[in-house]
């Protein structure tokens, strides 16, 4: 018999795209699955009425909290409630392709993998889209690590990921409750942990981007959880003796996917209160130079380069300009460093000039938009499967 998956759904208040985000779980080509929706302590009932007319749909759960505790309590909760051979975590109102599962499985169990991970397509109102990041991702490699393919911490998503539920259980793989930005916690040691994942080239669904998302919400909790997390994640990496490679490695994708959203807020203040600004300078120093120079040659990023290293060195007011230059000249770099700092400025040139060529020769320095021939979701899967597939032997790494 088929294996059982899991697909965990959280939710709180939710109401945009549900039912086309509950349709497209109910409709997985593959059969054997149950879908457990965790009600975060929802103050209304969207979901109860979206699910009506799909009462009848034994797969379905719905686990309730009494009380609004979090995304990563309600990860937890239906990770406990599960009984899934494998588990997939995913956020209400958004679509995951019709072949997700099955395609994953069917990976999992040929590759003996116990994680197998895709890409998110981003839509909003307007467009599609693939980010530069998610394009570099665009490879199956069957049986691999992450000391062996490094870009698979371009994306500290755990949503369309598919996670085998021994692999869980042996290394303690849980969300940390109270966290924001919990997925680069557990994705990262996922990565570190995992002896076998296999990366497809599949679709994995479409990720709404909402204006309104909580992810983009700007506020003082949120702020004071990014140090939180990079506490936690130094943690990590001295309990489990990660090398300084890999370090470098994840927490440019911290910067990524943490700091840099906190930072450009802090900038847009910097005249008036630097304490924050101050805070941020010592974070990104014990970072350190190197993880800051991997995460500008992953994106590519001459403005982020002087933005993080401006804020490092505590000169806010560069760090602040640094959106209006696209091409950093010796005149910034001398005002970055300071003064008859030649050999900085040496090499900071040195490794500028390496970055302008990689931007140059790669296909991967932007992001993807994908143009739908048709209106229909599953012909939009499958115009944007069909140019993935063109460029795949293209992508460099």
């Amino acid at each position: 018999m088929i294996p059982l998956v899991s697909i965990i759904v959280p939710y709180y208040n939710v109401s945009e795209n549900i039912e086309t985000s509950i349709n497209s779980l109910t409709s997985q080509s593959y059969s054997n699955i149950e879908i457990l929706f965790v009600d975060d302590g929802s103050t209304h009932e969207c979901m109860e009425n979206a699910c009506q007319y799909l009462k009848h749909d034994e797969r379905i759960k719905i686990v309730q909290h009494k009380k609004n505790r979090g995304l990563s309590s309600s990860r937890n909760t239906g990770l406990k409630h599960s009984k899934g051979k494998y588990v997939l975590f995913w956020d209400a109102g958004d679509c995951l392709d019709s072949n997700t599962i099955k395609v994953f499985v069917d990976l999992a169990i040929k590759n003996s993998s116990e994680i197998v991970r895709g890409v998110l397509a981003r839509t909003n109102v307007d467009k599609r889209w693939i980010t530069k990041r998610g394009r570099r991702l665009l490879k199956n490699i069957p049986q691999t690590t992450f000391e062996k393919s490094p870009e698979l911490a371009m994306d500290f998503t755990s949503c369309g990921v598919l996670f085998s539920r021994t692999f869980l259980k042996k290394n303690d793989l849980a969300f940390v409750p109270n966290l924001y930005m919990q997925d680069i916690l557990f994705t990262s040691r996922a990565l570190v942990c995992a002896k076998n994942i296999c990366m497809s080239d599949q679709i994995t669904g479409d990720y709404f981007q909402s204006p309104k998302s909580s992810s983009r919400i700007r506020s003082s909790e949120r702020f004071e959880s990014l140090f939180a997390l990079y506490e936690k994640l130094e943690q990590f990496f001295d309990h489990k003796e990660v090398d300084s490679r890999q370090r470098e490695i994840l927490l440019a994708g911290f910067i990524n996917a943490g700091v840099n959203t906190f930072l450009l807020w802090k900038l847009e203040e910097h005249k008036n209160d630097i304490d924050d600004l101050e805070r941020l300078s010592v974070l990104l120093s014990n970072i350190g130079e190197r993880a800051i120079n991997q995460y500008c040659m992953d994106m590519f990023d001459e403005t982020s380069y002087l933005r993080l290293h401006a804020t490092r060195l505590k000169n806010y007011g560069l760090a602040a300009s640094a959106a209006n230059i696209m091409s950093i000249s010796f005149d910034s770099l001398n005002n970055l460093f300071g003064e008859g700092k030649q050999k900085e400025i040496t090499t900071a040139t040195e490794f500028l000039n390496q970055l302008r060529i990689q931007r140059n020769s790669s296909v991967t320095n932007s992001k993807m938009l994908i143009r739908p021939d048709a209106s229909s979701k599953s012909s939009t899967f499958v115009f944007a499967k069909n140019v993935l597939t063109q460029v795949k032997a293209k992508l460099r790494f």
